[in-house]
Order: C-alpha cells, then structure tokens, then sequence
C-alpha cells in the first residue's frame, strides 16, 4: 500500500520478494484465516480518506491503519467472494474487447 503522496491508498498485491520503497507499507496476514487477494479487494475498496493525514502531502501512518476494521467471513467464504469478483472482471475485460 502506497504510505506517501498523490497515490496514498493504493493497493497492490506483490511478489513475495519485492522491493518496498519508503513510500510504501506491506500489509500482511498474520495469520490463515485471512486470503491475501481478499484483504486486496478490500482495502482497495475501503475509503482511506479517514486515516489519510497531511495536506501538502498526504500519508497513512501504521498507527493510523491499525485503526481499520476488517469484516472477516470465514476463510472458504473469502474465496467465495474472491471468485465472485474476479468473474465480474472477466466479464467486464470480454465486453471491453468486444466493443
């Protein structure tokens, strides 16, 4: 998740070795119970402008994310949602191209 500047809030999902750069922060499950691609789906749909701090430029601090509330269904519901959303983009990406 980018920490610093004009794209503050995005989220993106990285290969396990990766370079971090000071203007971003790894979110990480601590645990099973949480599907990496469905804390992806939610922090990138999740309003960040209540933990962004700064004007001239804006950042998420780890205080300030640690303040999320993250819904958890089980583990098998997660993916269930996850499938859901990446066939809705499927579909979305075959009626781009046929257009």
């Amino acid at each position: 998740m980018t920490c610093r500047g004009a794209t503050c809030g995005t989220v993106n999902i990285t290969e396990p070795k990766s370079w971090i750069t000071g203007n971003a922060m790894v979110v990480t499950p601590l645990n099973s119970y949480l599907s990496k691609k469905y804390l992806f789906y939610y922090l990138e749909n999740t309003n960040m402008k209540n933990i962004i701090t700064g004007s001239a430029q804006p950042q998420i601090t780890k205080t300030n994310i640690e303040t999320l509330f993250i819904t958890l269904p089980p583990l098998q519901e997660q993916h269930r949602i996850v499938e859901k959303i990446e066939n809705y983009f499927s579909f979305l990406d075959t009626i781009e191209s046929n257009l």
